[in-house]
């Protein structure tokens, strides 16, 4: 085979891999709403964070996943809150909050995945990290992978990779920069 046909055939295969994965997302979607936040200022308290993310419309139920982390390296934690009826296995919308004080959240974003590693900061005490995620797909043969940074008051997705993972547990992957 010739280097371009070679080309040819990597890139079909590319393709392939992101209409599987878009069809598969399309096959599994639960029903959803989505409540984001135009613009978020300091002032603005969340009392219930069922006002602002990705929620089932049993999302306002205490039937939810939590875990802390420090997005922005002050020493005190952040809080990502996940819909259990949206989780598919261990991948979940993950909606951010920074909470303020007792009944006061304030929505930074959702992000999806099953696992989250928090980058450094470039400068402390600066605003939030950037977010990589991975969300596990086809019995852990591939993964879709996404990068989110702090842009204009809320996480955006900056950067995706559906990887195919090799039998020696390497990633070919194909990245697309937003």
């Amino acid at each position: 085979m010739s280097t371009v046909q070679s080309s040819m055939h990597t890139k079909k295969i590319q393709l392939l891999f992101v209409f599987s994965f878009v069809f598969h997302c399309a096959r599994t979607q639960r029903p959803a709403s989505v409540h984001p936040l135009a613009k978020r200022t300091d002032e603005r308290c969340l009392a219930n964070v069922a006002e602002a993310g990705v929620w089932s419309e049993n999302g306002k139920s205490d039937n939810k996943r939590r875990f802390n982390l420090d997005l922005d390296h002050d020493g005190n934690k952040e809080v990502a809150l996940a819909d259990k009826a949206l989780c598919q296995n261990e991948n979940c919308y993950w909606n951010l909050y920074r909470i303020e004080e007792e009944n006061c959240h304030v929505y930074l974003g959702a992000v999806s995945g099953s696992a989250f590693d928090v980058e450094e900061p470039h400068h402390v005490g600066k605003g939030f990290s950037a977010l990589r995620t991975r969300w596990s797909l086809k019995n852990g043969s591939r993964v879709f992978l996404q990068k989110y940074v702090f842009e204009e008051d809320v996480y955006q997705l900056r950067q995706a990779a559906i990887c195919l993972i090799d039998e020696r547990g390497q990633h070919q992957c194909d990245t697309r920069i937003y």
